[in-house]
Order: C-alpha cells, then structure tokens, then sequence
C-alpha cells in the first residue's frame, strides 16, 4: 500500500513512487489553470522551442506532491507527509508520458 508512517526517521531518504504525466493531464491543467502557452499543448510549437514533445507545467509537477508523498498511518488512514517548508528543483523538462517521482529526505519529525 506505500510507505509506512511509522519508519519515518530524521535523515531517511526514500524514493516515491511514479505517476505518469499524460497529455490529457497537462491539457486539464492547461484548461483549470487558464496557462495555455503552445509548448504545453502542441508538439509542433514545442518541437520548434528545443523540446522533443510537448511538456508540462512546472506547477502541474508541483500539484502532484500530495500524491506522490502519501504514506499509510500507524491507524491505517493515509496521511500526507508535506509540512510548511518545501524546496525542489526542476532538473529538466518534463515531457507528455514521462514519469516523475521524489527524491525525498526527512529532516524533522
């Protein structure tokens, strides 16, 4: 079912899980948020900006950290494990049917 809560330690580094970005992820996001720029929803005004496909929306990925950190409670109820502060860093785009995950360390618990 995931990660247990309760061997959450300070220091612990884990891995996520994957969850595919599909087109029809990026078109929804691109049609709630209103940022409909070409590189997002068309592959050839993307190819002609450098991109091998069109790519998603930096707070699409940002949108999907809820999901990708749940873990399961001690009581079995899923938790999300996000407090106030949040970094990350966006190493390359990410393009129509990649996959992304976390790269996740505890620094207090």
């Amino acid at each position: 079912m995931g990660l247990q809560f309760n061997v959450l330690e300070k220091d612990m580094e884990f891995t996520t899980k994957w969850v595919e970005v599909s087109q029809d992820m990026i078109n929804r996001f691109a049609e709630l948020t209103g940022d409909r720029n070409p590189v997002h929803l068309n592959r050839d005004a993307a190819i002609q900006a450098r991109f091998p496909q069109t790519i998603a929306h930096g707070y699409l990925l940002i949108s999907l950290i809820p999901q990708l950190l749940e873990v399961e409670s001690p009581s079995g109820s899923r938790e999300i494990i996000i407090n106030r502060a949040l970094e990350w860093t966006f190493r390359n785009p990410v393009s129509s049917g990649d996959s992304v995950c976390l790269e996740v360390t505890v620094e207090k618990m």
